[in-house]
């Protein structure tokens, strides 16, 4: 992965675009293996494919229209539906064709000829005719798509202006957990289970674990729902909270249906007090809360639980 952080400065010696320069970037130590190498339309070019296959490399992706030395015959050209037009360079080296299905396609290829068509079954029954450049790139970059698909399921990602921190969570609540998803349902000897079966279960796995390691020392701010049943009000929520010997932090729902109760936090007030207090030239008050000490049943934010229950 390469993360973009802004412009870089490029050698004018080399005449490199920034989406070629990181395709090279990535690539260098998988070339001059006759491999194949699939890319969106964001990253492939005619420039990048005949500098890959200068290193003996092979590139398969869609193509945008835009995209300098193109035909422009095949640019300009309307198709209806199930029409295909091609072009390959004088060398054979390179094809483009242009395709419609329910939306134009184009696709560029050093693999396959751009004169073949694939005879492909739809999910309705229906055999239709594909080129081999679209077979051949829906193949390469099926096992993305789907990593991509699965990894958007109850995504972690919040909206924040810290990028590192969207990255982090990308990598371990979304690669990560569905690479060993994956792994998991082509190892174990267990009844396969769905990505969310496997989220849950690997949150699960780690709560247990923190819960042993702590063995006693365990943080008194785990956050614990205290709801009352559906018939009773206050009295059945503080009940619940109370029934507990150790201090935690809890979720306080009061009435009928469950409303959430909010007060200020007490070491805050004790603090600040009714009227605030002036804090570099802002004023500042005590934290309104929804939480509360199970046992003290007073109102507490966080930080200040964890100082007062050391």
């Amino acid at each position: 992965m390469s993360v973009y952080c802004g412009k870089t400065h490029v050698n004018a010696q080399i005449d490199q675009g920034a989406a070629e320069k990181v395709v090279m970037s990535l690539v260098k130590d998988l070339l001059d293996d006759n491999r194949i190498l699939y890319t969106d339309n964001y990253y492939t070019s005619i420039p990048l494919a005949y500098r890959l296959k200068h290193r003996k490399t092979n590139l398969v992706g869609t193509l945008r229209l835009n995209r300098k030395h193109l035909p422009k015959d095949l640019v300009t050209q309307k198709l209806k539906k199930g029409e295909i037009i091609a072009k390959e360079t004088t060398d054979g080296k390179i094809g483009v064709t242009k395709w419609k299905d329910k939306r134009v396609v184009t696709t560029l290829s050093t693999v396959n000829s751009a004169k073949k068509m694939t005879a492909v079954k739809t999910k309705r029954g229906q055999v239709i005719f594909k080129p081999d450049y679209v077979v051949d790139y829906n193949t390469g970059k099926s096992s993305i798509d789907v990593s991509d698909q699965m990894a958007s399921y109850a995504s972690a990602l919040r909206r924040c202006t810290k990028l590192y921190r969207k990255l982090a969570m990308e990598f371990i609540w979304g690669t990560s957990l569905v690479n060993a998803y994956f792994l998991y349902n082509e190892c174990s000897r267990n009844k396969k289970i769905t990505i969310m079966e496997f989220r849950e279960k690997v949150i699960e796995g780690l709560i247990d674990k923190f819960v042993d390691q702590s063995s006693g020392n365990q943080p008194p701010s785990i956050c614990r729902e205290a709801a009352g049943s559906s018939r009773g009000a206050a009295g059945s929520s503080k009940e619940t909270i109370g029934s507990s010997n150790k201090h935690l932090l809890v979720n306080f729902l009061v009435g009928r249906p469950p409303k959430l109760k909010r007060g200020r936090c007490k070491a805050c007030y004790a603090i600040y007090g009714k009227k605030g207090m002036e804090v570099g030239g802002k004023r500042k008050y005590a934290t309104q809360v929804q939480t509360i000490c199970n046992i003290c049943k007073s109102f507490y934010c966080r930080n200040c639980f964890n100082l007062a229950h050391k």
